[in-house]
């Protein structure tokens, strides 16, 4: 600490000018840091990468269809809509205190759009059936945080 009260006595500076250098020296430093872009992701072939790579932990296990409902208003002069709902089971322990399964049910969507007739008919959906299930929990990343996979229906009509 002397040593800098050493330099401010032979700069001649008054404690005003000190002030105001040791600002301009911060705002030099920050607005150098910013400017080379740290804290803003990876860079990879010059372009910028956000969120970074995702990681999940996967647990097999078996959804049951709870509800099957016609979407009101989802007539198009092909195919109607559905919400399906379902439970998910696993028996493997369940880790991630935000992805617990207990009591709660869960949306099948098919594209993220509700699936229609030909998906319903297609993978022979009803209430009270069971499907091959995983559910994948993240632990790494900023992407989805649960999401659920089913081996047995196709991902595209």
């Amino acid at each position: 600490m002397r040593c800098f009260d050493v330099l401010w006595e032979m700069a001649g500076l008054d404690m005003y000018r000190k002030f105001r250098m040791i600002l301009c020296i911060i705002m030099v430093l920050g607005l150098t840091l910013v400017g080379k872009g740290y804290g803003q992701g990876k860079m990879i072939n010059n372009e910028r990468i956000v969120g970074g790579e995702c990681n999940y932990t996967s647990y097999p296990g078996e959804a049951r269809i709870v509800s099957v409902i016609k979407k009101p208003g989802t007539e198009s002069p092909v195919s109607f809509s559905y919400e399906i709902r379902f439970t998910f089971h696993s028996d493997h322990v369940i880790k991630e205190p935000f992805a617990r399964t207990e009591g709660k049910t869960y949306l099948l969507l098919h594209a993220n759009s509700y699936p229609d007739d030909g998906f319903i008919k297609q993978h022979d959906i009803a209430k009270d059936r069971v499907y091959p299930c995983v559910m994948k929990v993240i632990v790494k990343g900023t992407c989805t945080p649960v999401i659920f996979e089913f081996p047995t229906m196709e991902k595209h009509q």
